[in-house]
């Protein structure tokens, strides 16, 4: 950070998180938040599921929806 003109130790920073911490303030990992399923998609996930299994494996359903695109153009 001293690059950019701020002077900011290691210790410093860990502080700081820990104090949040105990604050209950807001500490945790950077990224993308895991989307909710719908309670409608999940039901679709499901029968999705037992049509695999029906058909026989996941590669095999791959291969049926592929084959079904090309029918459909």
């Amino acid at each position: 950070m001293s690059k950019s003109g701020f002077d900011i130790f290691a210790q410093f920073v860990s502080t700081v998180l820990s104090n949040a911490k105990k604050k209950g303030g807001k500490v945790g990992k950077r990224g993308r938040k895991p989307m909710a399923v719908p309670v409608d998609g999940l039901q679709q996930l499901i029968q999705v599921k037992k049509l695999v299994d029906q058909i026989g494996g996941l590669e095999k359903a791959k291969a049926a929806v592929d084959a079904l695109a090309q029918i459909l153009g």
